[in-house]
């Protein structure tokens, strides 16, 4: 399944609109990379992002571990998994 597949989510979907694929070509070129790692709609956001960290050589900073496995070996210098630290009475 292609990502503007996936981006429909139970909404009818934006195959019936060409005007509407043309306008999302750029975003779903820059989350081809990680086409086969996204299986759900939730993920599209996140691989835009990793695409646009990529394409500009840059990095995507998160908390959601999920995104260094969506960005597979090859790409997982352009990520950095920021880990939540609670303060001690939270931790009780």
């Amino acid at each position: 399944m292609d990502l503007l597949t996936l981006t429909s989510c139970g909404s009818g979907g934006f195959r019936d609109d060409p005007g509407m694929t043309e306008r999302h070509r750029g975003w779903t070129a820059l989350g081809a990379p990680f086409q086969h790692r996204v299986f759900g709609c939730q993920q599209i956001t996140d691989a835009y992002l990793l695409g646009l960290a990529v394409k500009e050589n840059g990095v995507l900073v998160t908390l959601d571990k999920a995104i260094k496995i969506l960005a597979g070996p090859q790409h997982s210098k352009n990520v950095l998994v920021l880990e939540a630290k609670l303060p001690r009475q939270q931790l009780k």
